[in-house]
């Protein structure tokens, strides 16, 4: 079993340098220079070896041994902190290429630590991390939604379910039992859920067959990866990190960058209004000719386009 580690370091370090494209994705030096194998295992253990020649030198990119391994650390500890790694791998491709090798490597029932010899730190691998690596992997599709409201009831024998109570509406939700300690502590609390739904025929959601995630709404700091307003969905290539404050009578939201904030007596009521601000932005700022924008506005198309990867709807 080999693992090129010299493909983590090129992405993260030389994507933007003209050699990358000129040589191809992943030169053949490269590839023979930093090749992580797979040499021994023991009970709940196993050992790996980079084999290198002597110091390795590639002209522009210096000893590679010492810093694919570097780059690998910090791949894998992005997943363990659930931070997208498109922040450090700027090609879509590769970044797909990368998550793929991890989701073979990483365990889905065990959870084990990797050490690097350069820092007495772990890096702690669970299927936590793992189930942060397939969600950068997943692409949405059109029976997902979100929800906003709060966790009523659980049911945990059996069937596995809990009830969810949104806009005035009961709505059933299973899940899968890996969850299920995460969900307890869920119970009686304001939550955002994203999974698999069944729509009635209104189109309004009946239930979701699978819940993929779920986040306590606390003030803080609530990360946003995705919008959907009616028929679009808004795709963001880094979550944004949106301000969240509760008073007595009101949740506040605000995305300094975009110059928004909404507030209502309800965090459903808020999400929804900073939602619909980003579609409307969207069309007023993006959608129109730069020639038609005050600075004002070409700032807030630019703020817009940098953070959007991509629009999919209008169907």
């Amino acid at each position: 079993m080999i693992y090129q580690l010299g493909d983590y370091h090129f992405a993260t370090e030389y994507a933007d340098h003209p050699s990358f494209h000129h040589k191809g994705r992943f030169s053949k030096k490269v590839v023979e220079a930093c090749s992580l194998e797979l040499v021994s295992i023991k009970d709940g253990s196993f050992s790996v070896c980079l084999e290198l020649s002597d110091n390795v030198q590639l002209d522009l990119y210096g000893d590679l041994g010492e810093k694919s391994i570097q780059s690998f650390q910090q791949i894998l500890q992005q997943l363990v902190d659930k931070k997208q790694i498109s922040s450090i791998v700027k090609d879509h491709s590769v970044k797909h290429k990368i998550l793929r090798t991890l989701k073979e490597f990483l365990p889905r029932d065990h959870r084990y630590s990797l050490t690097f010899q350069w820092d007495s730190r772990p890096v702690y691998i669970d299927s936590k991390a793992v189930k942060a690596l397939s969600k950068q992997l997943h692409t949405p599709t059109r029976d997902e939604r979100e929800l906003f409201g709060k966790m009523v009831a659980l049911k945990i024998i059996e069937d596995r379910y809990f009830t969810m109570l949104a806009n005035d509406k009961q709505v059933k939700c299973y899940y899968d039992e890996e969850d299920e300690q995460e969900i307890i502590r869920a119970l009686g609390k304001d939550v955002w859920i994203h999974g698999l739904v069944v729509l009635n025929e209104e189109g309004d959601i009946q239930s979701f067959r699978r819940v993929r995630d779920i986040t306590v709404i606390e003030p803080g700091i609530f990360s946003i990866d995705k919008v959907h307003w009616e028929n679009r969905l808004f795709l963001f290539k880094e979550p944004i990190d949106v301000a969240v404050t509760q008073t007595d009578q009101l949740w506040i939201l605000e995305y300094e960058p975009l110059d928004i904030l909404c507030y209502d007596d309800t965090f459903q009521k808020t999400i929804e209004q900073f939602y619909e601000e980003i579609a409307v932005l969207w069309d007023e700022f993006v959608e129109n000719e730069e020639q038609n924008l005050a600075p004002d506005g070409l700032r807030l198309r630019n703020e817009l386009i940098r953070r959007v990867e991509k629009v999919v709807g209008d169907e």
